[in-house]
């Protein structure tokens, strides 16, 4: 067993050094159940924080709330969620901007159909639209299949530092927003460059899927700066990230590792648990944020 579970973790290692598309598709097939279970539900993203916040599928419908406000949804018609994984974030949008049709792009194929399956099921978020709730399009970050000039919000969360190169993608935001358009990335961001092991000894597992030449805030304010969008805005939301999704976890290890070690070895939680206490040291250092950009084409 203990065989098995090395292996293991040196085919992730090997998948997020080499780092190509299909790495990261297995990276999120082989990780996203484990992080499921971490959050006691389908929600994979890190949420936002607040003193009456109770859990973190609680903490993801904040941070799209927060989202929603942040990039104008309730004045668009048409939405693009560009890396949309498990659709969670889509469905709450849907639910509170009936109007907007809203498309969930992803490269991980298997992934959507997952999503689209779930989407029928999940009914806690009240919604009185009756229409087909989100389209599904399997395609790339960096090839876009939408004509010029026709969508008006592109969304991505947490997703933006696996589009390779990020300034493909931005170019091709870019190239399919309308004039007033807004295009919002939500991502972690780095203050210092950090690479493949030296990168791990600093974030642990958060860093399995992160580039880490799109996940410094220079590096991805100077590719949108370069391809022709302005930054509107910037919120930093470390402070509702990291330390209270670390602290929920650590209060409630005991039966959150009971619930992981039903499926995985005990090494992959301890390495899951150190991770998220380098996450939130980090942010105390001064060297991790979390961050929603929003962007205008110039």
């Amino acid at each position: 067993m203990k065989s098995i579970a090395v292996l293991r973790l040196l085919q992730y290692l090997l998948w997020i050094l080499r780092g190509n598309e299909t790495d990261i598709i297995n990276i999120y097939d082989h990780l996203r159940p484990i992080v499921e279970l971490a959050n006691g539900g389908y929600t994979l993203n890190r949420g936002y924080w607040n003193e009456g916040t109770k859990g973190p599928l609680q903490a993801e419908y904040q941070l799209c709330k927060l989202i929603g406000d942040f990039a104008n949804f309730h004045s668009a018609k048409t939405l693009l969620d560009i890396g949309s994984g498990n659709s969670i974030p889509a469905i709450y949008w849907k639910s509170m901007y009936d109007s907007l049709n809203i498309t969930c792009i992803d490269i991980n194929f298997q992934g959507l159909k997952m999503a689209a399956g779930r989407n029928k099921n999940l009914s806690k978020i009240p919604s009185s639209n009756t229409g087909p709730v989100i389209s599904h399009v399997n395609a790339t970050g960096t090839s876009l299949p939408f004509t010029n000039n026709s969508i008006d919000r592109i969304v991505t969360v947490e997703a933006s530092y696996h589009f390779k190169p990020l300034a493909l993608f931005v170019r091709e935001c870019n190239r399919i927003l309308r004039e007033n358009g807004l295009l919002t990335i939500v991502t972690p961001v780095k203050t210092i460059r950090t690479h493949g092991l030296t990168s791990i000894s600093k974030f642990g597992i958060v860093s399995l899927s992160m580039s880490s030449k799109n996940y410094l805030i220079t590096n991805i304010s100077s590719i949108i700066a370069g391809n022709g969008f302005q930054i509107v805005d910037i919120l930093y939301l470390g402070s509702q990230v990291y330390e209270p999704v670390t602290n929920y976890y650590i209060e409630n290890r005991e039966m959150l590792r009971r619930k992981i070690l039903h499926e995985y070895p005990s090494c992959l939680e301890t390495l899951l648990y150190k991770s998220l206490l380098k996450t939130r040291d980090a942010y105390k250092n001064g060297i991790i944020d979390y961050v929603l950009i929003q962007c205008s084409p110039k």
